[in-house]
């Protein structure tokens, strides 16, 4: 959960106070932030990318940016050094219900990345990170 350090901490997701959230209609939020959508605890900006979602939270224009940490990296290194240093991260903890991942596999590189998917999940369930990855807290 990406803010700007001029603006209160947050909170944990599932106690939000009412916030304007940077949304990418094309991620997938997970639980608890639809039930805060649904709520209207938060209120969608939409943008179209990461890079957009950035300039609307720096600007004022949003109160979050809700962006896997890793997946939100290249958009970050492409900011100022200056723009970087008015973001802070706070990693949310959030309990998994069931996950799905879906595939065309008519798309050229489906086989490979199921593969590539399926191989670490079985490295993560072998050596007990699965478990604590998915335990609900």
């Amino acid at each position: 959960l990406y803010y700007r350090k001029d603006s209160p901490h947050p909170g944990e997701l599932r106690n939000l106070p009412p916030l304007r959230m940077v949304w990418l209609p094309s991620y997938v939020y997970d639980y608890y932030t639809y039930n805060r959508l649904a709520d209207k605890t938060l209120t969608p900006v939409p943008v179209s990318n990461e890079t957009d979602g950035f300039t609307q939270l720096l600007n004022g224009q949003a109160d979050v940016f809700l962006l896997p940490y890793l997946a939100s990296r290249p958009a970050v290194k492409a900011l100022s050094p200056a723009q970087q240093e008015r973001l802070a991260y706070q990693i949310q903890e959030v309990p998994f219900p069931p996950t799905h991942l879906l595939l065309n596999r008519q798309q050229p590189d489906a086989e490979p990345f199921l593969r590539a998917f399926n191989n670490g999940l079985k490295r993560l369930q072998q050596d007990g990170r699965y478990a604590d990855i998915t335990a609900i807290r």
